[in-house]
């Protein structure tokens, strides 16, 4: 897309005047258009078109999702891509802070199906859901209560970007989010987070996912002697048939290597022996040339005397 364009679509979130919906999460408040949602995801056409009382309202709360990561699924909603190393500068400027308020309707996604939804009540004192405070810890580096929590990586923002597109129904936005991880796995598995990262992805995808997850067995196989200790166990404990299939081939590509190993090995010692009888050949050619070329001079003398 062109930066015009870009640009434009841009300015649909930054200027909330013609928005028709409210989407929330946390306390915060995203003015958006359910044309772009209705568009893009299957959880928002069913939320827009069908009887839910949040189609009337014209809004719905998402207790799970943290705001950073609603603000780059809006980004790619309204111009097909996000930023996985910063969140959108539009988000601090369109964000809204909700205040505490009592019956405030909540939709949330049960057990990741499209469409089966169940429709929840927050406590009218306000408190953060239980929910919501797991989560919390689930994605926070301090581990200490109350603690601001650290930045996260582009390998976390992208699982989590991942996994917000896997509930919403929106396929465009997993299979970018998925390009964008394997672009992050190569960038930072040498940094200290890598494994919480690792952890990260198998809590918030399915099992069997054959999107994310196969961009990081694929980093496994491509990286087997990286592989040990924690990174191994976690992959064992959260994908065992995938890991016993790891392993075999492992040895069979160690196997493989050995045989390879051998060829090559036989091969030097052949190359070693030629090498030593061509040697042994330049040798006797030189002697031959060296007893050769007098008799050809004296012959040639002789010639000469005759004339």
């Amino acid at each position: 897309m062109d930066p015009d364009s870009r640009w434009s679509l841009e300015r649909l979130l930054t200027e909330p005047v013609f928005s028709d919906f409210i989407i929330s999460c946390k306390g915060v408040d995203f003015k958006v258009h359910q044309a772009f949602l209705v568009a893009n995801s299957t959880f928002f056409r069913s939320v827009c078109t069908l009887p839910f009382q949040e189609a009337e309202q014209n809004h719905v709360d998402l207790v799970d999702e943290e705001p950073e990561i609603i603000a780059r699924m809006l980004s790619y909603m309204y111009t097909g891509d996000y930023d996985d190393a910063q969140i959108p500068r539009w988000a601090e400027e369109r964000c809204i802070v909700s205040p505490p308020c009592s019956q405030t309707q909540t939709i949330k996604d049960k057990e990741g199906l499209y469409g089966a939804s169940e429709v929840q009540t927050e406590s009218s004192d306000g408190k953060i859901p239980a929910g919501e405070e797991e989560w919390g810890k689930k994605i926070s580096r301090s581990g200490k209560e109350g603690s601001k929590k650290a930045s996260l990586s582009r390998m976390e923002v992208n699982t989590l970007v991942y996994a917000c597109g896997d509930k919403l129904g929106i396929r465009y936005l997993k299979a970018a989010a998925t390009e964008k991880f394997a672009r992050s796995i190569a960038e930072e598995y040498k940094s200290k987070h890598f494994q919480e990262a690792i952890e990260l992805v198998f809590r918030v995808t399915a099992p069997g996912d054959s999107e994310i997850r196969s961009e990081l067995l694929l980093w496994y196989i491509r990286h087997r002697e990286a592989v040990t200790g924690n990174l191994a166990k976690t992959m064992a404990e959260h994908e065992p048939l995938t890991w016993k299939v790891y392993l075999e081939m492992g040895e069979a590509l160690d196997a493989q290597k050995e045989g390879y190993a051998s060829c090559l090995a036989k091969l030097d010692a052949r190359n070693a022996e030629i090498k030593e009888k061509d040697a042994k050949l330049r040798t006797r050619d030189a002697e031959l040339r060296g007893v050769r070329e007098p008799v050809l001079g004296a012959k040639l003398t002789l010639s000469k005397m005759n004339i």
